[in-house]
C-alpha cells in the first residue's frame, strides 16, 4: 500500500539484508505477555502524542536502549529528511493478533535485560511494516481518494473520532435499552433473565453502570498518564467482565479463530501474574457498542426472540428497526413545526425521510446502517473499502435511490408529499445518513458525491437547484437535535457552509498542490461542522435532558 509519508521498513533500515521469514521468532523466547503490553503502551503513546516522534517518551526510550550505531541510524530516519514514520496503530494491532496466537505455547527462556530486547522489538516492527506498506521515496504518492483512505486507515481514524463518550455514550445506550424493551415486549423479562443467568448481572442496566465506572476510572486526573491502565481486581465489576467473556488470558485465547475482531470485542487482558489491563480505550464509545452487541449475541436469547440466525443478521435487524425506524425517526419527528414537515416512508418512490422546510427546501434523506467489515481496516484493504462504498453508498443502495427519489419530486404524481410548489421552485438537498464511523473518513463524501453529481445532472433542469450530496453521521443528529429543533434554517446553513468551504479548499489545492492541501479538501461534513453555531459543543447535561424527553426514557413501556 502506498503512503504519503514513508514508513520505515526492514529493507530500508538494513539494505541488502534478507528479511527474516518468521518475524515472531525474534521475540518468541521472551515472555510474550510482556511483549504484548509493551506494544500496547507504544500504541497508546504514539496516539496520545499524535505520532510526534520527537516528543514521544516511548520512542525515545526505545532508541536510547539500542546500541549506539543502530540508535544513531534510527534517529537519522525518524528525525531526518525525508522523515520516516516508525509504525502506525493498525500495524501494531496486526502484531498483537499474531502474538496472542502464540501466547498459549510461549515458554520464555530469555531475560529482557540480556536478550537485546529493544533491538528485536525494532526489527519486529520493521518487518511488519515491510509486509504492509510500499514506500514512495523520490516521488510523492499520487493524490487520490485511495491515498486519503489509506492515511486514515494507517492512523485508525474515523469520521467521528472527536466525539467524546461522555457526551452521548450513556444516553445512546439508554435509548437502545428502551428500544429493546419496546421491540421484545412481553418477552423482555425472559430476555433479561437469560442475560442475568449468563453474566451474573442483577439487571440489564448494570452493563452501562459497569462501563461508566471503567470510563470514570480512565478519566481520573492521574490515570490518563498511564499507558497501561489496570483494572482493580477488588473492583466488583471485574467478575462481570470475566463472566461476560470479555477478558483475554493465556488459557482463553483460541489460536485458530483469533483475529483483530477478537480484540475489538475483548478489550481486557489478564496476565499470568493476575493483573488485568485495558488493551484499547482509544474510542470508548465505539468499543462499548461493539462489546454490547457481542454480549447480546453470545450471552442472551435475543436472537431466538427476534428469529435471527446469525450475528450479521442481528446487526442488520438493528440497523433497520433501531437506527432507522426508532432512533432517527424519533429524532427527525421532533423537527416538525409550522413551516417544517417530515415524512417517513417505506414507499420506493420516497427516501427514508423527506424534510420539507418552507415548502421550498426539500431534504431527501437515505439512511445506511451497514458497517464495513473490521478486516477491511485491519488489512488496510482499499479495494475492499471502495467495494463497501460502492455497494452501500455510491451504487444502487445509495446514489441511485436518491436519483429515483429526486425524480419523483418533479410531479409528486401519487401525492405522497403533498408538495405546495412546482419542482422548478424547489431546492433539493440529497443526504445520506450513515451509522458506521468509518463511512465518515476523509474522502468518502467527495467520492460518493462525485458519482452522484453525474447522475443528478440530468435532473437539474427540473428544479431551482440540486445541491451536492452530503453524507452525515447519525451522531450529528443525536448531539445537535435541539439546535436543529430551535432553528429551522440551521441545517441548510450548515450544509451550504460545508460545501462552500470544501470548494474553497479545492481551489487552494489547485493553486498550491500538496498532499496536505488535498487531504484538507476531503474533510467530511461532521468534522468541518464542529464548533459552527454551537454544533458538537452542546452541554452534556442539556443533550441528555433533551433526549430523555424525546424518547420518553422516564416513562414505563
Amino acid at each position: 500500500m502506498a503512503t504519503a509519508v514513508p514508513i520505515l521498513n526492514y529493507s530500508t533500515f538494513y539494505p541488502n539484508w534478507e528479511i527474516p521469514a518468521r518475524p515472531l521468532d525474534l521475540v518468541g523466547d521472551f515472555n510474550i505477555e510482556e511483549v504484548i503490553l509493551m506494544l500496547v503502551a507504544l500504541r497508546n503513546s504514539l496516539e496520545r502524542n499524535r505520532y510526534d516522534l520527537q516528543h514521544d517518551n516511548m520512542v525515545s526510550a526505545l532508541i536510547s536502549e539500542l546500541p549506539t550505531e543502530k540508535s544513531t541510524r534510527l534517529r537519522s530516519f525518524l528525525f531526518g529528511n525525508p522523515q520516516f514514520t516508525l509504525i502506525h496503530s493498525v500495524v501494531i494491532s496486526k502484531v498483537l493478533v499474531d502474538l496472542f496466537r502464540q501466547l498459549s505455547s510461549n515458554k520464555p527462556i530469555l531475560d529482557f535485560e540480556k536478550g537485546h530486547y529493544e533491538e528485536r522489538i525494532l526489527d519486529l516492527i520493521l518487518i511488519y511494516n515491510e509486509q504492509h506498506y510500499d514506500n514512495m521515496l523520490g516521488e510523492r504518492a499520487q493524490d487520490s481518494h485511495e491515498l486519503v483512505w489509506g492515511l486514515m486507515m494507517m492512523q485508525n481514524l474515523s469520521g467521528v473520532n472527536e466525539i467524546h463518550y461522555a457526551r452521548t455514550g450513556p444516553i445512546k445506550h439508554l435509548i437502545f435499552l428502551r428500544y429493546l424493551r419496546t421491540t421484545v415486549g412481553k418477552h423482555f423479562m425472559r430476555f433479561e433473565q437469560s442475560l442475568k443467568d449468563s453474566t451474573g448481572m442483577g439487571n440489564i442496566n448494570q452493563f452501562l453502570a459497569i462501563f461508566l465506572s471503567i470510563f470514570s476510572f480512565l478519566t481520573k486526573r492521574d490515570v490518563p498518564n498511564s499507558l497501561l491502565p489496570q483494572i482493580d481486581l477488588e473492583d466488583p465489576n471485574y467478575s462481570y467482565l470475566k463472566l461476560m467473556g470479555l477478558v483475554l488470558d493465556r488459557e482463553s485465547v483460541e489460536t485458530e479463530n483469533f483475529d483483530v475482531g477478537t480484540l475489538l470485542t475483548h478489550p481486557f487482558f489478564q496476565t499470568s501474574d493476575g493483573k488485568t489491563y485495558i488493551l484499547d480505550h482509544r474510542d470508548f464509545s465505539l468499543m462499548i457498542e461493539r462489546v454490547f452487541m457481542y454480549v447480546l449475541y453470545h450471552k442472551s436469547n435475543i436472537c431466538e426472540l427476534l428469529a435471527i440466525t446469525n450475528y450479521n443478521g442481528m446487526l442488520g435487524h438493528f440497523g433497520l428497526h433501531y437506527y432507522e425506524r426508532y432512533l432517527l425517526n424519533g429524532l427527525f419527528t421532533t423537527m416538525e413545526r409550522p413551516g417544517v414537515r417530515m415524512i417517513a416512508s417505506d414507499d420506493n418512490n420516497l427516501s427514508d425521510f423527506t424534510l420539507i422546510v418552507n415548502e421550498t427546501d426539500v431534504f431527501i434523506i437515505e439512511v445506511k446502517a451497514v458497517s464495513v467489515h473490521y478486516r477491511v481496516f485491519d488489512q488496510q484493504d482499499l479495494v475492499g473499502f471502495k467495494t463497501y462504498l460502492d455497494d452501500n453508498f455510491s451504487g444502487k443502495k445509495g446514489v441511485q435511490q436518491l436519483v429515483r427519489n429526486i425524480s419523483y419530486l418533479t410531479n409528486d404524481r401519487f401525492k405522497l408529499l403533498s408538495l405546495k410548489k412546482p419542482s422548478s421552485k424547489l431546492n433539493v438537498f440529497p443526504i445520506i445518513v450513515f451509522v458506521d464511523p468509518q463511512a465518515g473518513v476523509h474522502g468518502v463524501n467527495d467520492y460518493v458525491s462525485g458519482i452522484a453529481e453525474e447522475k443528478f445532472e440530468a435532473l437539474r433542469h427540473n428544479f431551482k437547484s440540486i445541491r451536492p450530496l452530503t453524507m452525515i453521521s447519525c451522531d450529528f443528529f443525536l448531539e445537535n437535535i435541539e439546535l436543529l429543533q430551535n432553528d429551522r434554517s440551521l441545517f441548510k446553513r450548515l450544509i451550504m457552509s460545508y460545501h462552500s468551504a470544501i470548494q474553497n479548499r479545492k481551489l487552494s489545492y489547485k493553486k498550491f498542490p500538496s498532499t496536505e492541501n488535498y487531504v484538507k479538501a476531503m474533510v467530511g461534513f461532521d468534522q468541518l461542522s464542529i464548533g459552527k453555531e454551537g454544533i458538537y459543543r452542546r452541554d452534556q447535561k442539556a443533550i441528555f435532558k433533551n433526549l430523555v424527553t424525546i424518547f420518553k426514557l422516564k416513562e414505563k413501556v
